[in-house]
């Protein structure tokens, strides 16, 4: 039987506060945190993609679960990020977040490779059954990881006693579909794409891990109150008025540093981007700040 957890509505991959030096900034993760539950989100995701993982130590990574948990203190889910390109380190971070009272695990794919088929179930299967009782929660970004979980091993994964879930940031609407159709019986299928929250609603999926939460939670989760209410009209009025904000956020800059941007923007301070990300040019955080008041979060 597998444990018990709702994934739905909007969780948030947060972003990584540094300070000017490069230091975790610890005080602006506790005001982001704050901040992302009193938008009337449903969880949390730290240690994410747009959160920089792949430039966090082991204990960089503890330090911010921990904080993430401790501040939310049940208010919301938190389901952090934990994967390494290998098994032994992912094991062992996603068994410190059960310690330490997350309410869930996310495993990206390995990166820096390209397992065969066989060598991912085996991997997935290894932390499955190395974790007891444990919410466990796929992760396809091949954009990032160079290839892609398909459809078919995330159906055949969802058989797994602890896998309870995947965020799919592919982009791939048909591909989405498809993996819905397999797998969405068994576990939440999550899309990962902003522009694709809606659409990924109405085809059947329970809610979205998407990094435009970061920015726009209140919105997108008015966005998807408004869906699960029968107001589509209102969720696709929602959805347009925050298509230009989608763009801006994912077309400037070095990846997260668009996003750092706009929330500090907001008033809680993301510092730069860890190097080699570059900062925004002048007339790209202009064109930012033009954007956050056309679409209602900042004022002129």
């Amino acid at each position: 039987m597998k444990p018990e957890i709702s994934l739905k509505g909007v969780v948030v991959p947060m972003l990584t506060p540094f300070k000017e030096n490069g230091d975790l900034n610890t005080d602006a993760l506790r005001m982001l945190t704050d901040w992302l539950i009193e938008q009337g989100i449903h969880g949390l995701f730290p240690v994410s993609s747009i959160g920089e993982a792949a430039k966090l130590s082991m204990d960089e990574k503890k330090t911010i679960i921990k904080t993430v948990v401790d501040v939310t203190n049940g208010r919301v889910l938190v389901v952090p990020g934990t994967g390494f390109p290998d098994e032994r380190r992912t094991v062992q971070l996603t068994k410190y977040a059960q310690d330490v009272g997350a309410d869930a695990a996310l495993i990206v794919e390995p990166y820096y490779q390209k397992p065969s088929v066989e060598a991912l179930y085996d991997y997935y299967k290894t932390i499955n059954d190395s974790i007891k009782d444990f919410p466990l929660v796929l992760y396809n970004i091949p954009i990032f990881a160079g290839y892609e979980l398909t459809p078919e091993l995330v159906a055949k994964c969802a058989d797994l006693e602890n896998v309870v879930g995947i965020k799919d940031s592919g982009g791939d609407i048909s591909k989405f579909n498809f993996m819905l159709h397999l797998a969405g019986d068994r576990i939440a299928v999550l899309q990962g794409i902003d522009l694709l929250f809606l659409p990924s609603l109405a085809i059947g999926s329970p809610g979205a891990m998407i990094g435009g939460g970061n920015v726009a939670a209140k919105p997108e989760v008015q966005m998807y109150n408004a869906f699960i209410d029968g107001d589509l009209k209102k969720a696709r009025s929602i959805h347009e008025k925050l298509v230009p904000l989608w763009l801006v956020l994912g077309g400037y800059g070095t990846f997260p540093v668009s996003y750092k941007e706009a929330v500090t923007m907001l008033g809680i301070p993301m510092g730069p981007a860890r190097k080699p990300a570059e900062p925004l040019m002048d007339d790209q955080r202009k064109k930012m700040k033009e954007t956050l008041t056309q679409v209602g979060l900042l004022q002129g």
